[in-house]
């Protein structure tokens, strides 16, 4: 049968090859076809995507301006100058940066004024600075009795005689003296060339202006001024001191041209610590003898108490200003060893005023030293260097530690007035002193260097 097929004829087979061309035609039209249009329908999305991403470009690049400030939106930096990964971004908010405070002005330095003494300054205010100390940590009031330079008189001619008033003290005494912290001595006469002497008074004292240079050379600090000697040539005089002393710059209290000064405090300042000095006398203790004018409104004069109101307002005001007070006392009775009732019976209200410590001068001799409590009371400090003849004196020392703020030791340190000078007592003529003092009083221990504790 194959011999049949091999010889069909040729019209058939024509047919048969344009079917199968035919088809394949339309296969490959319809593979041509299909891929135009996947062409056309990819072409159409891309062009949609870069439509959506220009819209989006353009929507962030209107939201950035919006938070770009104006002045910021106009710099233009050049583009070479920032690499493309390191330019800043758009939306970026540039600040100026922010200045440094100002330093706070140096507070101007205090003024300060020197006085007689070479380490007491005086502030604006008018408190003392004690600005070197003898011992670190520690400062010593000292304080000696009555003192007297009217050349009229033994003591200071004297010491003309001699060359000078140091030497009326023997070294250890002068030492002792020039090396206190502060000294206040009772300046127990004016200072002047003029006024007359106090009309029917015994004793009239007064010396030139010119010796007020002594008080600096012995180391005298301060000239406590509440006596009943200050007004012996009367107001003239009296004023010549205030003026005199306050010429020299020298420390002064218990005495002004009106009240208010004479009462006054002066107060030290230390390390921190202030101490009030206060100074007042009782010895105007009548009407019938007012030979020693008392300051008023207006009126010079010295510091009287004997009516004590004033005086213990001053000690409570002084309490609130001060760290320590201490009350120096013109008081008692002459030649008289043991206190009177006029001393025993106000220094119950001094303390309760708010005194620290409180010693005495007038009697012309030694008075007991006996303690209130916690408050040493040094009742007479007697005559310093004042006569020719020969008496028992001494020098209280009164030492405060400014970093406790606290009293540290009470000391009275034996010495002799002899012979118009001072001169200081060693081993039986030391302890004779001494004991004389621990007879006198038993609410007080003394021991050999006269240091005072309470028992």
């Amino acid at each position: 049968m194959r011999n049949q097929e091999r010889r069909a004829p040729s019209g058939a087979r024509f047919l048969t090859i344009f079917i199968s061309t035919l088809f394949v035609t339309l296969l490959v039209g319809g593979a041509v076809f299909a891929a135009l249009l996947y062409g056309l329908e990819k072409r159409q999305r891309a062009r949609a995507s870069e439509e959506a991403a220009l819209a989006l470009s353009q929507s962030l690049t209107v939201d950035a301006e919006e938070q770009v400030p104006a002045s910021v939106k106009e710099e233009e930096i050049p583009a070479e100058v920032i690499p493309a990964e390191e330019a800043p971004q758009e939306s970026a908010v540039l600040s100026e940066p922010e200045p440094e405070p100002e330093p706070e002005p140096e507070p101007e330095p205090e003024e300060l004024y020197p006085t007689a003494s070479p380490n007491i300054l005086k502030t604006e205010g008018g408190v003392f600075r004690v600005t070197d100390t003898a011992q670190q940590d520690l400062v010593t009031f000292a304080f000696t009795g009555d003192i007297l330079f009217d050349e009229g008189y033994a003591v200071a001619a004297a010491a003309l005689q001699r060359g000078g008033i140091e030497q009326s003290f023997d070294a250890e005494v002068l030492a002792l003296m020039r090396g206190a912290d502060v000294l206040v001595v009772n300046n127990e006469f004016p200072y002047s060339d003029r006024g007359t002497p106090t009309p029917g008074k015994t004793y009239t004292f007064r010396a030139h202006t010119d010796k007020a240079l002594w008080l600096p050379l012995i180391g005298a600090d301060v000239a406590a001024m509440a006596n009943n000697h200050s007004f012996d040539y009367g107001e003239q005089a009296f004023l010549d001191t205030l003026d005199t002393l306050d010429a020299m710059s020298m420390i002064r209290v218990g005495a002004g041209r009106e009240i208010n000064e004479a009462a006054s405090p002066v107060i030290f300042e230390i390390g921190g610590m202030r101490v009030a000095l206060l100074n007042a006398t009782q010895i105007e203790r009548f009407d019938n003898n007012p030979d020693t004018r008392g300051a008023a409104e207006g009126v010079p004069g010295v510091f009287r108490a004997w009516q004590p109101d004033r005086l213990l307002e001053e000690i409570r005001k002084a309490d609130q200003a001060a760290d320590q007070v201490i009350v120096f006392m013109h008081w008692g009775t002459e030649k008289e060893s043991q206190p009177d009732q006029w001393q025993t019976g106000r220094t119950g209200d001094m303390i309760a005023a708010g005194a620290d410590v409180i010693v005495g001068a007038h009697p012309h001799c030694l008075q007991p030293i006996s303690y209130q409590g916690d408050v040493p009371v040094i009742y007479s400090l007697g005559n310093f260097l004042f006569t020719s003849f020969t008496v028992d004196t001494g020098i209280a020392e009164i030492t405060f530690r400014p970093s406790t703020k606290e009293l540290v030791s009470v000391r009275f340190v034996p010495m002799l007035q002899n012979n118009s000078r001072v001169n200081m007592l060693h081993d039986a003529e030391q302890q004779r002193v001494l004991d004389k003092l621990r007879s006198w009083d038993s609410s007080v221990n003394i021991d050999a260097d006269g240091y005072v504790t309470r028992r």
